[in-house]
């Protein structure tokens, strides 16, 4: 997750930030904002996840978020101050920010103020996708009755979604550890066919 450039059209969906910005409009204030984005791990202590690196162990209960921040670039404009000034509110209610009115920071010789803050969970999907599972791996739930004329797709909720990956192994760590440990019986098929294990 890289900073990315949101556009306040209640229906766009944004674009990379190192990409040409939008047709400005003659409403112009507002409409295109640059978002930073960072993970966030809820267990009650201080946790710091780092989006460049491995996420940590993925339990059966939501812990991750992904939280953003919107930047305004100077010039910083009066219809900006509300919001911004309840971000700092916020931040000092929770002991994170400890400046003055606005919360500021600078990236590469540049100052911003946020001016908007927000945080959801990783969904069922992001999660899987994050401990190493295909995008078309099956998660949403399972047929049954795939032996009679007609089968009926049962769907898994949410929670059972992030359970069945709370408790499953990382398809790419499984297989670093069998390659580290069991190297010796692997057996090398040429002609694109893929490698596979013997029996014994």
């Amino acid at each position: 997750m890289a900073a990315f450039i949101a556009r306040q059209f209640g229906a766009s969906t944004g674009h990379a930030a190192d990409t040409p910005l939008g047709t400005v409009t003659a409403g112009g204030q507002g409409k295109s904002q640059l978002v930073a984005a960072w993970m966030g791990k809820w267990y009650g202590t201080d946790q710091d996840p780092r989006l460049d690196a491995p996420m940590h162990t993925v339990t059966t209960k939501d812990r991750f978020g992904v939280e953003v921040a919107q930047l305004a670039a100077p010039p910083f404009a009066p219809e900006h101050h509300a919001r911004a000034r309840a971000v700092a509110e916020f931040l000092r209610n929770h002991d994170a920010w400890h400046g003055s009115e606005f919360v500021t920071l600078t990236i590469e010789d540049a100052s911003y103020i946020v001016i908007d803050i927000g945080m959801r969970m990783l969904t069922p999907r992001e999660l899987f996708r994050a401990q190493g599972f295909p995008a078309d791996y099956v998660i949403e739930g399972v047929w049954e009755g795939l032996e009679t004329p007609d089968p009926v797709w049962v769907p898994f909720a949410k929670d059972v979604q992030v359970s069945c990956c709370g408790i499953s192994v990382c398809p790419p760590l499984a297989e670093a550890l069998v390659a580290a440990n069991c190297g010796h019986l692997r057996v090398g098929q040429w002609g694109g066919a893929a490698a596979e294990i013997q029996e014994g």
